[in-house]
């Protein structure tokens, strides 16, 4: 009796481990294709996070000092606490005066909240009527209505280009700051604008019909966005971009900067106008007027570059 008993536990316990086993290589095979699924399925995920701006493109807490590089390693509700800090410490700037500081707290806020619409328009609008407001002369005024109208068509935009309400901000700062007659220094904002225009565009036509004014808006408006489909379309271009390059300009300078103007603004356009003006009065000089080295090697290519290529670069 007892021998049986025995024996059968035996034969019981050998087929509990064989199913056991059995069990554990289902459940290995089985985690093994749900590893190959999850494979397979990778790339069109995150095809689709790109397509819906789920994640970033850039390293975008690389513009953080070190003094607050350790808040981008916090996640969820202590970033949360971390960024509130930021904004407390912000408007704390703003009201003592210190409006480049509070600035550039402001532009940080919005590299650890790259997503939150609402965060991009709050910091353009605050720059573009709290801040300026508060300024005295017109140039500074100017000065912080553009910054807000940067902060949003440069970085918020870019980075949300699907978000209709950062469009709507752009849009009404523009109309109501610069294009409206509300606040007392719109006619030199609009001065101070269609001078830069007028560097980029060259001085407008004078006396022509609506059709014609569109007409010469129109080349630039079909202009090509990427360099790269530029130099496809007219690939003498490539050449001027690298006659520039020996000058010191890179024609590829990002948008993202620190200062008021885009660089090419001050490296490029600038003295384009400048060799503009200087041709229309070499005519009445008695001689030559004394420019810098470096202004003199630009008017050198400007002259040499004159046709439908420098246009369509300049375009």
């Amino acid at each position: 009796m007892a021998k049986s008993d025995s024996g059968r536990y035996v034969v019981e316990r050998a087929e509990a481990q064989r199913s056991a086993t059995l069990i554990q290589v289902a459940a290995l095979l089985g985690a093994l294709a749900c590893v190959a699924l999850a494979a397979c399925l990778q790339d069109p995920i995150n095809r689709q996070r790109k397509e819906l701006q789920l994640v970033l493109q850039s390293d975008i807490y690389k513009e953080l000092p070190p003094e607050y590089a350790w808040i981008s390693a916090f996640g969820g509700a202590l970033r949360g606490l971390a960024v509130h800090y930021l904004w407390y410490r912000a408007e704390e700037l703003k009201q003592e005066g210190k409006y480049y500081e509070s600035q550039q707290l402001a532009r940080w806020i919005c590299t650890l909240q790259p997503r939150f619409a609402e965060v991009w328009i709050f910091q353009a609008w605050n720059m573009s009527y709290n801040i300026s407001v508060a300024t005295h002369t017109p140039q500074e005024r100017w000065q912080w209505v553009y910054n807000g109208i940067r902060l949003l068509r440069d970085e918020g935009i870019p980075n949300n280009d699907r978000v209709v309400a950062l469009y709507r901000q752009l849009t009404w700062t523009w109309f109501h700051k610069v294009g409206d007659r509300i606040d007392e220094f719109h006619n030199f904002y609009k001065r101070r604008w269609a001078a830069t225009m007028e560097n980029l565009l060259g001085p407008p036509p004078v006396g022509v019909s609506d059709e014609r004014m569109l007409d010469w808006f129109r080349p630039v408006a079909a202009a090509p966005v990427q360099l790269e489909e530029v130099i496809a379309g007219r690939p003498k271009v490539a050449e001027l971009v690298t006659a520039l390059a020996a000058l010191g300009i890179d024609v590829h300078a990002e948008t993202r900067n620190d200062r008021l103007f885009h660089p090419l603004e001050e490296r490029f356009f600038e003295p384009y106008a400048r060799f503009l003006a200087e041709k229309n009065l070499a005519r009445l000089r008695a001689e030559p007027a004394k420019v810098s080295e470096g202004q003199r090697r630009l008017n050198e290519f400007f002259a040499a570059s004159a046709g439908e290529e420098f246009d369509t670069l300049v375009a």
